[in-house]
């Protein structure tokens, strides 16, 4: 369950039955809301804030940001282009000090549940303030040659009009729930708090699903079949795809940092791999013939990865792989008299896109 900053106790001392209803309505919007600036604060990879240590190889999580901050961030411009409104409070009152006590329990107990590793896998595309409904994805390379230029002579020009585009289009994505007044008639607040925390839980699980979904659906092209041991296949993966890439136009850097996705299940023979360093122990007695000779910089372990996979996704992160949103997850409120509750309505909308398959290498295990 999602463990919200809905603070329930202050909902039940609100007044009347009526007060509590329209409270708790209340801050579920708030809840929301907070979320969505948490995450706008942490950035296009929200998720290096919370990602393990153990599983970070030597990569500092990123600060979570301070009270300060969040205030000086809540009387800016942002909130207004985010939400839809600003917060119209004073820098001392007492309205922005609990809106900033909001967000950092998000940073605290909510975000740290939520898997957000896929943020660190595609490049971000903002396109929450954009009056287009998709964005375009150059699948192939600008193909630049830098030819020597003759006095006086003429620089080739490139266009971006001579290369293959895909239009990735917004997907809206939505569910809701009612809110009971038994719930508040009978004190049943341990009900309202599973119901809500789960419709959280349920849409950060769902977005990083089909984020997952789009680079293990990758056909068997990309596999890196087994071949001596473990940290000899890696190798032979990590090579392959960096020099498909540089085929493929990209100017692949000395020494890429990669990234690997696998099942929690299969994390611990990752990282007993990883350790096949160049005079380990595991080199030196054989265990593993070869010493790894690619960096990775993280480790990222998420359910949505298939139990079946007897391997790991190696991934060379942003550039072609791209995410994007157009409306952060937001709710909207009804009250339905027939059903003695207020209905909450949640959604948002996002889509991203895979456009070269080369950045992805399944590595198989024996």
């Amino acid at each position: 369950m999602f463990p919200t900053g809905i603070n329930f106790n202050a909902i039940r001392r609100a007044g009347d039955i009526a007060a509590q209803k329209s409270a708790l309505v209340l801050a579920i919007g708030a809840e929301c809301a907070a979320q969505a600036v948490a995450l706008d604060l942490l950035g296009p990879q929200a998720g290096r804030a919370f990602a393990p240590e153990k599983h970070l190889l030597g990569m500092q999580p990123l600060l979570i940001p301070s009270d300060e901050r969040i205030k000086a961030y809540l009387q800016g411009e942002r909130p207004g282009e985010l939400l839809g409104q600003k917060w119209m409070v004073p820098s001392d009152s007492l309205g922005l000090n609990a809106a900033a006590t909001l967000v950092q329990g998000i940073y605290r107990d909510g975000l740290p549940a939520a898997d957000l590793g896929y943020t660190r896998l595609f490049r971000y595309i903002d396109m929450r303030n954009s009056p287009n409904d998709r964005f375009k994805l150059v699948t192939g390379s600008m193909a630049y040659t830098w030819d020597q230029v003759a006095e006086g002579g003429e620089i080739k020009l490139h266009r971006l009009d001579t290369e293959t585009e895909a239009s990735v289009k917004y997907i809206e994505y939505g569910d809701g729930f009612s809110v009971l007044d038994n719930w508040v008639r009978f004190n049943q607040w341990y009900i309202a708090e599973e119901r809500i925390g789960e419709f959280f839980a349920s849409w950060y699980h769902k977005k990083a699903a089909r984020h997952y979904g789009l680079i293990t659906a990758l056909g068997a092209g990309i596999n890196q079949a087994f071949g001596v041991d473990n940290a000899s296949t890696f190798n032979a993966a990590a090579s392959a795809l960096i020099t498909g890439l540089d085929t493929a136009g990209f100017k692949m850097p000395e020494n890429p940092q990669l990234k690997i996705l696998v099942h929690p299940t299969k994390v611990g023979l990752v990282l007993a791999m990883l350790q096949a360093t160049q005079g380990s122990v595991m080199v030196a007695y054989g265990t593993q013939k070869q010493p790894i000779a690619f960096n990775v910089d993280e480790v990222i372990s998420s359910t949505h990865v298939d139990t079946a996979t007897n391997g790991y996704y190696l991934i060379f992160p942003d550039h072609k792989l791209v995410r994007a949103d157009w409306r952060d997850f937001s709710t909207e409120l009804e009250r339905d008299a027939a059903k003695r509750g207020n209905d909450v309505y949640g959604s948002g909308q996002y889509n991203a896109a895979v456009g070269l398959s080369a950045q992805v290498k399944r590595v198989l295990f024996a």
